[in-house]
Protein backbone atom coordinates (compact mmCIF):
# COMPACT_ATOMS: atom_id res chain seq x y z
CA UNK A 1 0.00 0.00 0.00
CA UNK A 2 1.62 3.50 -1.10
CA UNK A 3 1.60 5.59 1.82
CA UNK A 4 -0.19 9.19 1.89
CA UNK A 5 2.80 11.52 1.18
CA UNK A 6 3.41 9.53 -1.75
CA UNK A 7 -0.10 9.88 -3.23
CA UNK A 8 -0.48 13.30 -2.59
CA UNK A 9 2.99 14.14 -4.54
CA UNK A 10 1.89 12.26 -7.31
CA UNK A 11 -1.57 13.80 -7.27
CA UNK A 12 0.29 17.44 -7.40
CA UNK A 13 2.58 16.07 -10.73
CA UNK A 14 -0.31 14.64 -12.11
CA UNK A 15 -2.37 18.26 -11.92
CA UNK A 16 0.88 20.68 -11.95
CA UNK A 17 0.89 18.72 -15.70
CA UNK A 18 -2.32 19.11 -16.48
CA UNK A 19 -2.54 23.08 -15.50
CA UNK A 20 0.72 23.14 -17.39
CA UNK A 21 -0.33 21.55 -20.44
CA UNK A 22 -3.71 23.90 -20.55
CA UNK A 23 -1.92 26.85 -20.24
CA UNK A 24 0.78 25.90 -22.45
CA UNK A 25 -2.53 25.51 -25.02
CA UNK A 26 -3.75 29.01 -24.06
CA UNK A 27 -0.19 30.43 -24.50
CA UNK A 28 0.51 29.12 -28.07
CA UNK A 29 -2.76 30.44 -28.88
CA UNK A 30 -1.65 33.85 -27.43
CA UNK A 31 1.53 33.77 -29.28
CA UNK A 32 -0.18 32.74 -32.55
CA UNK A 33 -2.49 36.08 -32.09
CA UNK A 34 -5.85 34.17 -31.75
CA UNK A 35 -6.18 35.36 -28.37
CA UNK A 36 -5.29 38.60 -26.37
CA UNK A 37 -1.73 38.41 -24.98
CA UNK A 38 -3.75 38.00 -21.28
CA UNK A 39 -3.42 34.07 -22.12
CA UNK A 40 0.41 33.87 -22.62
CA UNK A 41 1.79 31.99 -20.10
CA UNK A 42 5.44 31.94 -21.18
CA UNK A 43 6.41 33.49 -17.96
CA UNK A 44 5.38 30.05 -16.40
CA UNK A 45 6.78 27.63 -19.04
CA UNK A 46 10.43 29.05 -19.13
CA UNK A 47 10.96 28.89 -15.44
CA UNK A 48 9.47 25.70 -15.31
CA UNK A 49 11.73 23.96 -17.93
CA UNK A 50 14.69 25.57 -16.79
CA UNK A 51 13.76 23.92 -13.28
CA UNK A 52 13.34 20.82 -14.11
CA UNK A 53 16.00 20.48 -16.88
CA UNK A 54 18.52 22.47 -15.08
CA UNK A 55 18.39 21.02 -11.41
CA UNK A 56 19.51 17.59 -10.60
CA UNK A 57 17.33 14.46 -10.80
CA UNK A 58 19.35 11.77 -8.68
CA UNK A 59 20.34 9.39 -10.22
CA UNK A 60 19.90 5.45 -9.39
CA UNK A 61 19.94 2.24 -11.22
CA UNK A 62 16.41 0.88 -12.20
CA UNK A 63 16.34 -1.40 -9.78
CA UNK A 64 16.90 0.87 -6.78
CA UNK A 65 15.46 4.30 -7.87
CA UNK A 66 12.22 5.26 -9.97
CA UNK A 67 9.86 7.97 -10.52
CA UNK A 68 8.15 6.53 -7.41
CA UNK A 69 11.22 6.66 -5.14
CA UNK A 70 11.50 10.26 -6.62
CA UNK A 71 8.26 11.46 -5.41
CA UNK A 72 8.38 9.72 -2.35
CA UNK A 73 11.79 11.82 -1.70
CA UNK A 74 9.54 15.24 -2.89
CA UNK A 75 12.52 15.98 -5.48
CA UNK A 76 10.98 19.15 -7.04
CA UNK A 77 12.55 18.81 -10.12
CA UNK A 78 10.88 15.32 -11.33
CA UNK A 79 7.53 16.96 -9.64
CA UNK A 80 7.98 19.52 -12.75
CA UNK A 81 9.29 17.07 -15.12
CA UNK A 82 6.38 16.18 -16.47
CA UNK A 83 5.05 19.72 -17.06
CA UNK A 84 8.76 20.60 -18.74
CA UNK A 85 7.86 18.00 -21.36
CA UNK A 86 4.35 19.15 -21.45
CA UNK A 87 5.48 22.99 -22.55
CA UNK A 88 7.74 21.66 -24.88
CA UNK A 89 5.74 19.34 -26.60
CA UNK A 90 2.60 21.79 -26.99
CA UNK A 91 4.41 24.88 -27.54
CA UNK A 92 8.10 24.39 -27.95
CA UNK A 93 8.43 26.06 -31.45
CA UNK A 94 6.35 29.59 -30.23
CA UNK A 95 8.24 29.57 -27.16
CA UNK A 96 11.66 28.92 -28.93
CA UNK A 97 10.99 32.27 -30.57
CA UNK A 98 9.44 34.64 -28.52
CA UNK A 99 12.23 34.04 -25.97
CA UNK A 100 14.52 34.57 -28.68
CA UNK A 101 13.33 37.84 -29.57
CA UNK A 102 13.30 38.34 -25.85
CA UNK A 103 9.59 39.08 -26.38
CA UNK A 104 8.88 37.26 -22.92
CA UNK A 105 8.37 38.56 -19.34
CA UNK A 106 11.17 36.36 -18.04
CA UNK A 107 13.38 36.98 -20.91
CA UNK A 108 16.15 38.34 -18.51
CA UNK A 109 14.77 37.32 -15.31
CA UNK A 110 15.26 33.66 -14.71
CA UNK A 111 18.15 32.16 -12.50
CA UNK A 112 19.48 29.05 -14.57
CA UNK A 113 19.74 25.96 -12.64
CA UNK A 114 23.06 24.70 -11.77
CA UNK A 115 23.55 22.13 -14.49
CA UNK A 116 23.47 24.89 -17.03
CA UNK A 117 26.51 26.74 -17.84
CA UNK A 118 26.10 29.89 -20.03
CA UNK A 119 29.16 31.41 -21.84
CA UNK A 120 30.24 35.02 -20.85
CA UNK A 121 27.63 37.31 -23.39
CA UNK A 122 25.65 34.01 -24.45
CA UNK A 123 21.91 34.41 -24.77
CA UNK A 124 20.17 33.86 -21.79
CA UNK A 125 17.11 32.05 -23.94
CA UNK A 126 19.27 31.08 -27.09
CA UNK A 127 20.14 28.26 -29.17
CA UNK A 128 22.33 26.60 -27.03
CA UNK A 129 20.41 26.37 -23.49
CA UNK A 130 17.21 24.83 -25.82
CA UNK A 131 20.22 22.80 -27.00
CA UNK A 132 21.05 21.60 -23.43
CA UNK A 133 17.98 21.00 -22.94
CA UNK A 134 17.10 18.41 -25.63
CA UNK A 135 20.31 17.01 -24.48
CA UNK A 136 19.49 16.61 -21.11
CA UNK A 137 15.59 15.39 -21.62
CA UNK A 138 17.59 12.34 -23.60
CA UNK A 139 19.98 11.54 -21.08
CA UNK A 140 17.00 11.40 -18.76
CA UNK A 141 14.76 9.06 -20.85
CA UNK A 142 17.78 6.79 -21.52
CA UNK A 143 18.89 6.31 -18.07
CA UNK A 144 16.27 4.21 -17.22
CA UNK A 145 14.80 5.11 -13.79
CA UNK A 146 11.96 7.18 -15.06
CA UNK A 147 8.68 5.78 -15.75
CA UNK A 148 8.19 4.83 -19.23
CA UNK A 149 5.04 7.28 -19.84
CA UNK A 150 7.60 10.26 -18.58
CA UNK A 151 10.96 8.89 -20.81
CA UNK A 152 8.75 8.24 -24.00
CA UNK A 153 7.42 11.48 -23.72
CA UNK A 154 10.74 13.11 -22.62
CA UNK A 155 11.79 11.37 -25.81
CA UNK A 156 9.09 12.76 -28.13
CA UNK A 157 9.81 16.53 -26.65
CA UNK A 158 13.90 15.92 -27.22
CA UNK A 159 13.03 15.11 -30.98
CA UNK A 160 10.23 18.25 -30.83
CA UNK A 161 13.66 20.27 -30.26
CA UNK A 162 15.46 18.77 -32.54
CA UNK A 163 13.23 19.74 -34.98
CA UNK A 164 12.95 23.60 -33.80
CA UNK A 165 16.19 23.98 -33.18
CA UNK A 166 17.14 23.33 -37.15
Amino acid sequence: MQDVTFQARLAAQNRFKNVNTFAAMLTRVSILGLSCKAMDFSHVALPTISHALENDIPEGSSQNHSTVQYLRMGDPAILQLPAAIQWINVTGRELFQVASRGDTVVSGSIKTGPLWNPTKGEKLWGGNRWEFWRQRLLYLARRGDLDSAISDAAIKAADNLAVILE
